[in-house]
């Protein structure tokens, strides 16, 4: 059984996929992707959040790349998919049971003939906006590590993910934590996306892992140049292929390899830049605190944004306080 992993995608424009990535794709007995951001009508009414970016997928876009690639299962376990309400998960949910697309559960079967593989879908349920629903489509990344009865359930299966900070080259101790705990409860591979960025693969406890494939497609706001990493796993020879794709000027193709170098650590630049980014996001220091009292007395200043910010699409609550220790190598 072939497996195509295709990592973020966030489309409301047609883009033109070059063949040998549908060729290569089209091989694989399912694909999967996580779909960041619902699909949506433009024309009609929706209950936003209140904080960080809006992201949507436009239904005829999508419609064109299934005309392209054949997509049976998406993940939906994002900070994304409850961006514009009910209304926009439950339209999501119509258009993946109207074009027979599977979303992921925390707990599925890939079956072929009479193979069968295991999956486990797993990501942060505060990015879903709405715990009653996230449930259904995943489970916490946190549980997965510390419940010790749900090691069955890892063991001999494929590991999805969708966590971590965004756009940097280092990876936290609480992420080396996770790979490395995770994969010592022998899943067959594990495979994370949401950085947007591609990080070199590695091996621990000889169980290979991808901390971020990046993007398949991802066109949004001034965003118009994304990079991801399909990865093609063979469960009956427990290989992968794995080439780099870039979306540019709407045309996704197979370029040379542009994986991030990862530091097994984070470094004193990335932690720089995250403190820039919690203050920013958390409304500190002069500047954002004078501009968060001109829009208070203007009634434009949003209660929620400005204490909750997007600091769980950007950082993450469980390694905040690691930004703010002196630098370490934990590789030692």
């Amino acid at each position: 059984m072939k497996i195509a992993f295709l990592g973020d995608i966030v489309l409301n424009e047609k883009v033109k996929i070059c063949d040998d990535i549908i060729e290569k794709i089209n091989t694989s007995d399912f694909v999967l992707a996580n779909l960041e951001g619902p699909i949506i009508d433009k024309s009609g009414k929706y209950k936003t959040k209140k904080y960080g970016s809006l992201l949507s997928n436009n239904e005829n876009t999508i419609n064109h790349i299934l005309n392209q690639i054949n997509i049976s299962h998406i993940s939906l376990y994002n900070n994304h998919t409850y961006d514009f309400g009910l209304k926009g998960l439950l339209n999501t949910v119509e258009f993946c049971n109207k074009n027979n697309i599977k979303i992921l559960k925390p707990f599925n079967t890939l079956v072929k003939d009479s193979e069968i593989v295991r999956l486990v879908n797993t990501g942060l349920p505060e990015y879903f906006g709405i715990s009653a629903q996230s449930s259904n489509y995943g489970i916490n990344c946190n549980e997965l590590l510390f419940t010790k009865n749900l090691k069955h359930e890892i063991k001999d299966s494929i590991v999805l993910g969708h966590f971590g900070i965004e756009m940097i080259n280092s990876l936290s101790k609480y992420e080396l934590n996770w790979f490395e705990n995770i994969s010592g409860m022998r899943p067959k591979i594990i495979i994370r996306h949401h950085p947007h960025c591609v990080q070199n693969s590695f091996v621990i406890n000889e169980v290979k892992c991808y901390p971020s494939i990046g993007d398949f497609a991802f066109l949004h706001g001034k965003k118009k140049i994304s990079t991801g990493l399909i990865v093609i796993y063979d469960s009956n020879t427990n290989k992968v292929d794995e080439f780099t794709i870039q979306l540019r000027e709407n045309v996704l193709k197979i370029v040379e390899n542009t994986e991030m170098d990862i530091k097994l650590s984070l470094n004193d630049a990335d932690k720089k830049l995250m403190r820039e980014r919690l203050i920013r996001e958390y409304r500190e220091g002069g500047y954002y605190t004078f501009k968060k009292f001109v829009k208070k007395i203007l009634g434009r200043e949003n209660i929620k944004s400005s204490i909750y910010g997007s600091s769980t699409d950007f950082i993450q609550p469980f390694i905040i306080g690691e930004i703010f220790e002196e630098n370490t190598d934990y590789s030692k």
